[in-house]
């Protein structure tokens, strides 16, 4: 009893008042952070993997001289192919300041790629991406015959794989990764099991 009497004796309305101010001050803060959290992510951009794509260009090129020829008794010859990498921004305003870069590379093991290494790039420079807008690089894929039969029995594979960085109108900057290979079954290009990350 002189154990309560003494707690109370220095409990006053006042503390409690400015305690339950003070709590109250401190969830409205966190309200209020959620709030705008939810807002910038529900109106900022995202840029993102759409597909990939692969097309041939021409007929085949006589490889040393790169010339085209309809000869196909010619030794060394390779098929130009054109691969496409399609980002498109599916968030609510324009991505700014949009710059990346795409390259083109045979691997051995598609499970183990290399980490990326920037290089020249067709999109290299300043890019606004509006909403539903896209941005497209490409490169350039010289299939052999004996590259392509390494790719049909999946001792390579031919991979597009490339960085975008770009900011939102929060000023706030982000990273975006994407990564493709020929699957030569169905003559397409598929997403990597890796190197595929948005921000």
């Amino acid at each position: 009893m002189r154990n309560l009497q003494k707690y109370l004796s220095w409990f006053k309305p006042d503390w409690a008042i400015a305690l339950l101010t003070l709590f109250t001050l401190f969830v409205g803060i966190f309200a209020l952070y959620e709030s705008v959290k939810t807002f910038k992510e529900g109106s900022r951009a995202y840029l993102c993997p759409k597909d990939g794509d692969i097309e041939q260009l021409g007929p085949p090129i006589e490889l040393g001289v790169q010339r085209p020829t309809t000869d196909p008794t010619k030794a060394n010859l390779g098929l130009q192919n054109e691969i496409t990498v399609t980002l498109v921004n599916s968030g609510a305003t324009p991505a700014l300041d949009a710059t990346g870069f795409m390259f083109v590379s045979n691997w051995s093991d598609i499970n183990r790629l290399p980490p990326l290494r920037e290089t020249i790039s067709p999109v290299s420079g300043l890019h606004i991406i509006g909403k539903d807008q896209t941005l497209e690089f490409r490169g350039a894929l010289i299939l052999t015959n004996e590259l392509k039969t390494s790719i049909m029995q999946d001792k390579l594979y031919a991979v597009a794989e490339g960085e975008v960085k770009y900011r939102d109108i929060f000023n706030e900057h982000h990273v975006v990764q994407f990564c493709y290979f020929y699957y030569p079954h169905r003559d397409t290009m598929v997403a990597c099991p890796s190197l595929n990350s948005l921000d």
